[in-house]
């Protein structure tokens, strides 16, 4: 395979523009070595497709005998997912009327509208990367084109070191946060809409009980060489924490958040391993100590003996649901390095909505429309179901209460299609659909071993309710006229002559504010 290299200078893409402030008139393209060009035509790798009868502007397609292919560190970049079998890929020749300034160039709004195939280079220039070699490999042989970021360790290190010199460039502040709280109180939703935003620099991912160091850090795997798909080669694929720090590495101005969902239902400490010493931070934000890892140090393009740390420009969020069941604990010395915020299961930050300003109304509208939905069959409001059961099952200072705050239910515990727009509304699909979804998550899991702390021992008819699917079959009745006459008296019924009977939901009503 013959390789041709050129340094990315300036891209200028969007996060230089965004950070910067520049107003510039961009090419958005990535040059290529001017001797590329007669190298693929002599070889019959390319076609042109436009225009007709011009040599001075050209684009040509790669040809049919030809594949594409994408190598290990723009995938690391762009995603897993822009791995095509047949990637493609638009070349544009530019020169001036007499010859002069002649350009071989990827440029980005040719493959936008090119389709599914051509989206790589979108995402790739979008990326921002500067300052690495992007390398074009053909191999005449077996007809492949082969594109490739060269990570060099005297590449990377001047990059790094340039950015890093300048101390006004640098952001400072990065964390460690794991936010916890009930299931459905708005974790996910905090955090997106916290650090999901315009300049900064998302990474995700999910800890589950198979969830190990590898997938986390990154591992060895095989993988058919680019160049004879005969053959097996083996190399690291990093994992998403080293995608992110690579990208922090490089781009010291960007803030980046490493977001990790679920972080107690794998085994953190495991899945952390040596990356456990880097948490310990400094004032700015960056790692105190740091590590040796030499398959890290090889894809930040670094010597292999070089120590590794988190830089100030990288944060890592945590989500933690505190009533999950069979998951890990965190030890101490895990937490330790942690800042922990509960997120608050309350509906009491939409009070007073109408007199919120416009951004506020448009922040909290979702949440405001919610509390104010109704539980299919019931005369009671989404806010007022949750303030009554969640006061049940927090209840203290007796006996035969619950008091297992953590087994909460969340105000975003279902979302608005399971809820309905007026009262007492007998909607079939509405009254399964929640009761499947909430009525199991209070059996099954708030007081499963003792029912009768939320619900009725007996139904309307006189037969138990001594199982989720007598629960089930009761409230799909509409018992009495209203499905949480399910529920023991002392949560949402009061008695009169003998009879139950729901305390309808009045507007005024003190649970409304």
């Amino acid at each position: 395979m013959k390789l041709f290299k050129r340094e990315i200078t300036t891209t200028q893409s969007k996060y230089k523009v965004l950070l910067e402030r520049k107003n510039i008139n961009q090419q958005c393209s990535y040059n290529l070595p001017l001797e590329l060009e007669g190298y693929l035509k002599s070889n019959g790798a390319l076609k042109k497709i436009s225009p007709e009868g011009s040599e001075i502007n050209v684009l040509y397609k790669v040809s049919d005998e030809y594949k594409v292919r994408l190598g290990a560190n723009i995938l690391a970049v762009i995603g897993e997912s822009y791995g095509y079998k047949n990637a493609g890929a638009i070349f544009t020749h530019t020169e001036g009327e007499k010859g002069s300034s002649k350009k071989i160039q990827l440029k980005r709004n040719d493959f936008k509208f090119q389709g599914k195939d051509y989206e790589w280079f979108v995402k790739l220039y979008d990326n921002n990367i500067e300052g690495v070699n992007f390398v074009t490999g053909v191999d005449v042989n077996n007809k492949i084109i082969f594109f490739d970021l060269e990570l060099s360790s005297s590449i990377f290190m001047k990059n790094y070191e340039s950015n890093k010199s300048d101390q006004n460039e640098k952001l400072t502040g990065g964390e460690n946060t794991i936010y916890y709280g009930t299931p459905g109180c708005g974790k996910s939703f905090y955090v997106n809409k916290t650090f999901n935003i315009e300049g900064t620099k998302v990474f995700r991912t999910v800890f589950h009980p198979e969830y190990s160091n590898a997938d986390f850090v990154g591992q060895i795997l095989p993988d058919l060489d680019p160049c004879d798909e005969s053959k097996v080669i083996y190399k690291f694929k990093d994992g998403i924490f080293t995608t992110a720090l690579k990208f922090a590495l490089t781009y010291p101005s960007v803030k980046v958040i490493l977001v990790i969902e679920e972080i107690n239902r794998g085994n953190a400490s495991s899945i952390f391993g040596e990356i456990f010493q880097l948490l310990d931070r400094d004032d700015n934000g960056d790692s105190i100590f740091g590590i040796k890892n030499s398959y890290i140090a090889k894809s930040l393009g670094l010597d292999e003996d070089s120590d590794i740390k988190i830089p100030s420009n990288l944060s890592l969020i945590g989500t933690m649901n505190t009533s999950d069941q069979n998951v890990y604990s965190l030890d101490t010395a895990f937490k330790r390095r942690w800042e922990l915020r509960k997120i608050r299961n309350t509906f009491a930050d939409v009070d007073g909505y109408e007199s919120f300003g416009e951004q506020r109304k448009k922040d909290f509208a979702y949440k405001y429309n919610l509390s104010k939905m109704y539980v299919p069959g019931s005369a009671f409001t989404w806010r007022q179901f949750i303030e009554k059961i969640n006061a049940k099952i927090s209840e203290k200072n007796k006996g035969y209460s619950i008091q297992s705050e953590d087994k909460e239910v969340g105000v975003y515990f279902v979302s608005q299609e399971y809820l309905s727009q007026s009262k007492n509304d007998i909607d079939s699909f509405k009254i399964q659909k929640f009761g499947e979804k909430v009525l199991m998550y209070l059996w099954n899991d708030v007081v499963k071993t003792n029912p009768e702390k939320l619900f009725k021992a007996k139904a309307i008819d006189g037969s138990p309710i001594n199982s989720l699917d007598n629960l089930l079959d009761e409230f799909e009745r509409i018992p009495n006229g209203d499905t949480l006459n399910v529920f023991a008296d002392d949560i949402f019924n009061t008695k009169q002559d003998g009879q139950s009977l729901i305390e309808e939901a009045r507007v005024g009503d003190p649970i409304n504010g």
